[in-house]
């Protein structure tokens, strides 16, 4: 049993619902009824779900990610499903963050950040750059035989 400490905006249970799945857990569970429309509120975020439910269940992908900063606060997790990669990605923690990501073993690839979501994601070659705010976090979708 957790009881999020971000309960009161629907990003803050966004982003630890997704620090969850990076982290590892196989399953989410959302307590809202103590929340008048909690229900409501999160309704975006139970497509989002639904549509990548698929994706967080597999395994990981065998490509090495490092990011840089070493000390940065980003989480992430590289899923891979129906020939493209997933890179999840959280901020854990309260202040902003920007970071690089690089994926070994990808010589290009076209990316998409998800659901419209703000940042300032760049791509180059096999690292993508971005930012990252208080209850952010993106989900890119990469295909990795493209440029």
């Amino acid at each position: 049993t957790y009881c999020s400490l971000r309960a009161d905006d629907w990003r803050g249970v966004r982003c630890e619902s997704y620090l969850a799945v990076i982290a590892g857990a196989n399953g989410l569970y959302h307590y809202l009824c103590v929340q008048k429309g909690g229900l409501q509120r999160l309704r975006v975020w139970f497509h989002e779900l639904n549509y990548l439910w698929p994706a967080f269940v597999q395994d990981d992908a065998p490509n090495r990610v490092t990011i840089t900063p070493a000390n940065s606060a980003v989480e992430m997790r590289l899923k891979q499903w129906n020939g493209k990669l997933y890179l999840l990605t959280a901020n854990s923690t309260t202040e902003a963050q920007q970071a690089r990501t690089a994926i070994d073993g990808i010589e290009g690839m076209r990316v998409q950040k998800l659901f419209d979501l703000p940042g300032s994601m760049t791509v180059e070659g096999n690292t993508i750059s971005d930012t990252w705010s208080e209850n952010d976090a993106f989900v890119y979708e990469i295909d990795p035989n493209t440029r």
